[in-house]
């Protein structure tokens, strides 16, 4: 990882704490240090704000038992992609693991039925264990398709399509755990876990790049 990416995280930070929006910070420190296309990717998600750090990691936990949760399908989905495709992953410093795949592999994900097994298998103790909603977005190709082989292989999971996937994900979030890694979400979410991160902590550490940044 060049230097320049460290001296941009830190300085990209340090504007999202003085309160300056996301979008200014990250031209502002992209045009300073000539980020890539993917190295501004790699900030955005990556790199927050010191409260909305704190305030993540204070409601990140496992869910106990007897609780309901909220699955927000396709970024759940395309993380664990990442996973068994050997796809870079990065811990960020919010604590939670995340790709730099776009809207591509959703749809690929939606219509390869052998990659939809592949990351049932490595969920499907989780999600018999809660009470599960799993939202996917309707406006990803064939989502239909792939709720109904969702159905098909988690009977107890409702699976649902929705036009604004994000809205649905936080109307269903209030007093339930919600498994996600959209920022936006997971700031409004009332307690949140990165399932995908566990995954990928048990199946390929040797993947997961830290950031070399000092906590906030």
């Amino acid at each position: 990882m060049r230097r320049e990416l460290i001296e941009a995280a830190k300085d990209y930070r340090y504007l999202l704490d003085r309160g300056y929006p996301h979008k200014l910070a990250l031209n502002t420190v992209s045009t300073r240090y000539l980020l890539s296309k993917r190295e501004r990717l790699l900030l955005y998600r990556c790199v927050h704000s010191s409260s909305y750090v704190r305030s993540i990691m204070s409601k990140t936990l496992v869910p106990p038992e007897n609780v309901e949760v909220v699955i927000d399908g396709y970024n759940l989905f395309s993380t664990i992609f990442s996973v068994i495709s050997g796809e870079e992953l990065y811990l960020c410093d919010d604590g939670f693991i995340r790709d730099l795949l776009g809207l591509h592999t959703r749809v690929a994900l939606a219509v390869n039925k052998d990659t939809i097994n592949k990351i049932i298998s490595l969920i499907k103790w989780f999600i018999d264990k809660y009470r599960v909603y799993i939202i996917l977005d309707a406006n990803v190709s064939h989502s239909g398709e792939l709720a109904s082989r969702l159905r098909d292989l988690l009977p107890n999971a409702d699976i649902i399509v929705a036009r604004k996937a994000d809205v649905k994900v936080l109307e269903l979030s209030i007093g339930r755990w919600t498994i996600t890694s959209d920022a936006v979400v997971l700031e409004r979410a009332y307690k949140v876990y990165d399932l995908a991160g566990y995954i990928a902590r048990k199946y390929c550490p040797e993947r997961i790049i830290v950031l070399p940044l000092h906590p906030p």
